[in-house]
C-alpha cells in the first residue's frame, strides 16, 4: 500500500499560499502601526507576545506533566499541546523587540521623520499610563 501524500494536494497548495498572504499582509500592517504610532504599536506587540508566549509554555508545561506521569489517557490531547510548545523557539526572535525597542525602531524609521522616536529615546525603564492607552513598555 503506498503511502497518501497529502502535501501534494491542490486544497492544501491554495490553504498555503492563503497562509503566506495573510503572513504578509499581518507584517505589512506591523510595518505600518510602527511607522505611525510606535508607543501603541509596541504596547500590542507586548500583549500579543504574551499571549503566545503563554500558550507555548503551557503547552511545554502540560506535556511535560504528562510524560511524568505516564498518562496514557492524554495522547490525543498531548499532541496539541505539544503543537503548541513548537512555537517556544520563535519566542526569542519575537522577545528582541521588546528588549531593544530603541534598536529595533531605528533600523525602521529614521529620527527626523518620526516623531516617536523622541518618545521611545526619551524614556527610562518604565512601565507608563499614557492618553489612555495600555501599559507599555520604553526601555531606552
Amino acid at each position: 500500500m503506498n503511502p497518501v501524500k497529502l502535501t501534494d494536494t491542490p486544497f492544501l497548495k491554495k490553504l498555503q499560499m492563503f497562509s503566506f498572504a495573510l503572513i504578509g499582509i499581518g507584517a505589512i500592517g506591523t510595518a505600518v502601526a510602527f511607522f505611525t504610532d510606535a508607543q501603541r504599536a509596541l504596547a500590542g506587540y507586548v500583549v500579543a507576545f504574551s499571549y503566545v508566549f503563554g500558550l507555548g509554555v503551557t503547552g511545554m508545561f502540560f506535556s511535560a506533566l504528562q510524560y511524568a506521569v505516564r498518562a496514557g489517557w492524554s495522547a490525543a490531547v498531548r499532541r496539541i499541546a505539544e503543537l503548541f510548545a513548537e512555537s517556544i523557539w520563535l519566542i526569542i526572535v519575537g522577545f528582541l523587540p521588546i528588549i531593544f525597542p530603541r534598536l529595533i525602531w531605528s533600523s525602521l524609521c529614521l529620527a527626523s521623520l518620526c516623531s516617536s522616536t523622541k518618545y521611545l529615546r526619551s524614556r527610562p525603564i518604565a512601565v507608563y499610563f499614557d492618553r489612555g492607552y495600555p501599559a507599555s513598555f520604553s526601555l531606552f
